[in-house]
């Protein structure tokens, strides 16, 4: 197969169902919201863009809450950084399974793998070309390898185990979201070497065989990525497929917000520049309302390139056309645009 017959593709769903963000999304779509001043699916849309599959990707995207307009105004601004892109808006999938169903249903995918974005709020400062080869590597030789968990270094929160054969990385253990249990131990964690780690988070990236799919059709009342996880370790003889647990070096950056500390978390990382080469100030000038992009300077503080920084600030994204006091220190904060700031610390 050559480059240009590459058919690997990178689902994103856009729509969050994880009640933990529903004061947010009940107004406005989760692609919409903002963080600082940047929609949530231009963030996501400009690291994805740099994935290495090892061909520029294709992307599929789906929601039930954005319009149609917003699909396409998205799709304007960044068909071209993919092979193809694809849009499609779904009536009533309140949940990650419906839409997962819906996919499977309309043949949206080609018959392969694909690469899993559930989360918007899913940065990686990685091209993925690595663990993308290895999974398909992986395919080549045991087709029963059915999915990838890419785990990186915990940065904070609540700690989540995960267990997996020492040798061959297979799962054994998963603990998914904090509110979900951990799956059962079972005997093959006493009959083979296996590894328990703590110091490791989930990134909210998965590497996928379409057969992942049939899984959420074949159990109509699985509504969560995890419960098709769970499945797969628990009825493993039943099912004779398998997951494996790919971890990004240390030098990657990877994270998945799961609720509001962790959103604000990672608007940090994006702010101090953890996630490079995604900052703010490469960000292209298409994402900017303005069309005015913002200029990086010390003490992790962007402002539009035509303007000038406060005296005082760190860790601060700024709009245009703001008046900020002399007096004022600003710390990790994000403004928008037209806003005045007296003294305020």
């Amino acid at each position: 197969m050559t480059q240009h017959d590459d058919k690997f593709t990178i689902l994103l769903i856009a729509d969050n169902f994880d009640p933990h963000f529903q004061p947010i999304t009940s107004n406005v779509s989760w692609a919409n919201w903002k963080i600082s001043s940047i929609k949530l699916l231009d963030l996501a849309l400009d690291w994805i863009s740099l994935i290495n599959t090892p061909d520029v990707p294709n992307i599929l995207i789906v929601s039930s809450t954005l319009t149609d307009e917003d699909l396409e105004e998205f799709k304007r601004k960044w068909a071209y950084d993919f092979k193809s892109f694809r849009a499609v808006r779904f009536e009533n999938c309140p949940s990650v399974g419906q839409i997962m169903r819906e996919v499977d249903s309309r043949n949206l995918l080609p018959k392969g793998e694909f690469l899993l974005i559930e989360n918007l709020a899913t940065f990686c400062s990685s091209n993925l070309s690595p663990q993308i080869e290895a999974f398909r590597n992986r395919r080549k030789k045991d087709k029963n390898c059915v999915m990838s968990l890419l785990y990186s270094r915990q940065i904070s929160g609540e700690k989540r185990f995960v267990g997996f054969e020492t040798d061959s990385k297979k799962l054994l253990v998963y603990q998914g979201n904090r509110d979900r249990p951990t799956t059962e131990y079972t005997k093959n964690m006493f009959t083979t070497q296996s590894t328990i780690r703590s110091d490791l988070a989930p990134c909210g990236i998965a590497l996928c065989s379409t057969e992942v799919l049939i899984q959420f059709t074949d159990n109509y009342d699985y509504d969560l990525f995890d419960q098709v996880i769970h499945e797969i370790l628990v009825n493993a003889d039943l099912h004779s497929q398998t997951i494996n647990v790919e971890i990004l070096p240390e030098t990657v950056m990877a994270f998945t917000a799961s609720d509001y500390g962790s959103l604000l978390r990672g608007q940090r990382l994006l702010v101090h520049r953890w996630c490079y080469p995604q900052t703010y100030d490469r960000l292209p000038t298409r994402v900017f309302e303005s069309r005015i992009t913002l200029r990086y300077h010390r003490n992790h503080v962007y402002v539009p390139r035509d303007e000038e920084p406060p005296i005082n600030s760190e860790g601060t994204v700024l709009g245009r056309g703001n008046d900020i006091a002399a007096s004022a220190n600003l710390q990790d904060v994000a403004i928008d645009d037209n806003c005045w700031k007296g003294y305020c610390n």
